[in-house]
């Protein structure tokens, strides 16, 4: 692993005239020294070195920086390889060996990632012998030089194992560490061998750009599994991650859109062919965690899977947790049992997007046309097929949307409506009863969870208070104080602090009967509770810690033109609260109901509630799974 001590010791012996001069024509103009910019083309020098100052600097492209830059610039390097580089040219080891009882434990694992797929890629680019099968079979996919680099793309051996992992050690890694990987593995006999042999190399990069893990695609046929990802670790998993989104995902936001696919060379053929809003999955069925990573970036999703029965049970499973975590979701079928990368490559982008405008469907009309337009003769295929559409409605959210699709639904398959929304409340009520809900953040019934609300709620209650008595006589809109505004907001708010409800109550009369509240009338108060209360805001000590502040997102030092703001937020938060207790209560009540007429009342307040926090959460732009 890299040793801070040594990196400054090296910084501290490089003379960038030293380095740039290997690299450039320069000549010496008073302390500077001038020349052509290597970064772009120029007939008259541009390119400054300043040697006292250590440092660069082009006038023309305006690139400049220390002796690193240049060569990350020059180099195409990354910040890593070029401290290797310049290691060498100082012969300074700047390299540890790394203890198990270290705490960076993540970051060792990362690093050794790293060096694993610069490995192999400087291999690939030496067109080491072997190596070549793996380039031969990317052209063969008409994948490009540019897109492979682009990718970092590789492929490894088995016969090169004794080296890669010398090469790990003499970085300074621990063996022990390496084998954790799961690139170079050990048997129990204590031979080695290497789990991704004779496979194209595809690199997981997460949000930030690490390599988590690989993927690698065999070229044996006597593979029995075509594709492996890296086992789980500690930092890696397959149901965290998705391939691809590191490049993609600002696309994705830009676009408001993101393609699903099933491959590491589907979202490679889209992106090389400027479709670029892709990612895949690391497996066939997508997870919650997925599902999490894409929403930061759009919530509209197109699943765009193979084209075979394979595909397309596959985008049969996977509508139901989209449903569930409020993704707007269009299913496209291949022709011709395609993928998408083969079809982009026979069609190109512009027939390919056509298709896709053409061929979109909701998640309803799919499910249709696949279970029921295809057994139209088995009444018992049908039937099945029917609750299993019904049961995708029932994960419908939005109250107008679920409405819209139960009438399509009964017109599609010619159902009487009230039949479908008495099979859609009992889905609803199977899951509840069950205990289970996917897209649960808890268990209703966890006790934890429940404290954290109880929690939440009283840190909120009280910030509303000591807005209402620091800031309730600002002026606000219509001659009004602020002190009004807040009352008007949270007049529906059931307060749980039977101190703080006192409090709010009594302002509530002042309010109603026009009167006004000063700081005499909040120390006015003969129970000692409320003294105790008034006066910790009045003398700003908070009982709330630093820490607890900072999780709930509780702000001491307000300025005036963010204070507004401030308040819809925590009036915000304190409905949340409210919402998930009485979400928490519905839920207990229908699991104990056994009345049949009860039960769908409670079902609907059930679905208005979970609508609401949906809404709310969406306000707040914080992450709430769609049902508690």
């Amino acid at each position: 692993m890299l040793d801070k001590e040594s990196i400054n010791t090296l910084i501290t012996k490089i003379n960038i005239l030293d380095i740039v001069e290997d690299f450039c024509n320069l000549k010496q103009y008073g302390d500077n020294f001038l020349g052509l910019c290597p970064f772009h083309d120029e007939k008259h020098p541009s390119f400054n070195v300043n040697v006292k100052k250590n440092i660069f600097k082009c006038f023309g492209c305006g690139k400049g920086g220390n002796a690193i830059d240049f060569i990350i610039l020059y180099k195409k390097f990354s910040y890593i390889e070029a401290i290797e580089f310049l290691s060498k040219k100082y012969n300074i080891n700047v390299f540890k060996h790394i203890k198990k009882d270290d705490n960076n434990y993540k970051s060792v694992l990362l690093l050794i990632n790293h060096y694993i797929n610069a490995y192999l890629l400087n291999k690939m680019e030496d067109k080491s012998k072997n190596f070549d099968k793996g380039i031969n079979f990317l052209y063969n996919r008409q994948i490009s030089l540019n897109t492979i680099k682009k990718f970092q793309i590789s492929y490894s051996t088995n016969n090169d194992v004794k080296n890669l992992l010398n090469f790990l050690i003499n970085k300074g890694f621990n063996k022990d560490y390496i084998y954790d990987i799961g690139f170079v593995c050990k048997k129990y006999n204590g031979m080695l061998y290497n789990k991704f042999h004779d496979r194209v190399i595809f690199p997981i990069h997460s949000l930030s750009g690490n390599i988590v893990g690989f993927g690698g695609r065999t070229l044996l046929s006597k593979h029995n599994i075509k594709y492996i990802n890296s086992s789980d670790s500690r930092i890696f998993s397959k149901k965290e991650n998705l391939y691809g989104i590191f490049f993609t995902k600002n696309y994705i936001r830009n676009l408001d859109h993101c393609f699903l696919v099933e491959g590491y060379i589907d979202v490679i053929s889209l992106y090389q062919n400027q479709i670029y809003n892709v990612v895949a999955t690391l497996g066939t069925n997508i997870s919650i965690k997925q599902i999490e990573l894409i929403k930061k970036y759009t919530n509209n999703i197109t699943l765009l899977y193979d084209g075979d029965t394979t595909g397309i049970n596959s985008a049969i499973k996977n509508i139901d947790i989209m449903l569930q975590c409020d993704m707007d979701l269009s299913i496209v079928v291949l022709p011709n049992n395609q993928d998408p990368d083969s079809y982009i490559n026979l069609v190109g982008n512009k027939l390919f997007i056509n298709f896709i405008d053409n061929n979109k469907l909701d998640f309803l009309h799919f499910k249709y046309y696949q279970l029921i337009k295809k057994n139209e003769i088995k009444i018992n295929i049908q039937s099945e097929s029917i609750k299993s559409i019904i049961n995708s409605i029932s994960y419908v959210n939005d109250n107008i949307k679920r409405d819209l699709y139960i009438n399509t639904a009964s017109q599609l398959l010619n159902i009487n409506k009230d039949v479908i929304v008495n099979e859609l409340n009992k889905c609803i009520l199977n899951r509840n009863k069950a205990g289970f809900n996917q897209n649960n953040i808890k268990n209703n019934n966890d006790i934890l969870f429940k404290s954290e609300i109880k929690l939440k709620n009283s840190i909120y209650e009280y910030e509303i208070l000591k807005i209402i008595i620091q800031y309730g006589n600002m002026p606000f809109k219509n001659n009004s104080l602020l002190r009004h505004y807040i009352i008007e907001s949270i007049k529906n708010i059931d307060f749980k602090n039977k101190v703080i409800l006192l409090i709010i109550n009594s302002i509530k009369i002042k309010y109603y009967n026009d009167q006004f509240i000063d700081m005499k009338f909040y120390l006015s108060f003969n129970d000692t509770n409320i003294i105790n209360i008034v006066n910790s805001i009045l003398n700003k000590k908070s009982n709330i810690s630093n820490k607890w502040n900072e999780k709930y997102e509780i702000k001491q030092n307000i300025k005036i033109k963010d204070l507004l703001k401030y308040i819809n937020d925590i009036i915000n938060r304190l409905l949340l609260c409210n919402i998930l207790f009485d979400i928490y209560n519905i839920s207990d009540e229908l699991f104990n109901c056994i009345n049949k007429i009860k039960i769908v009342d409670l079902q609907k307040k059930y679905l208005e509630l979970n609508n609401q926090k949906n809404k709310i959460a969406k306000k707040l732009g914080i992450s709430i799974l769609n049902s508690i």
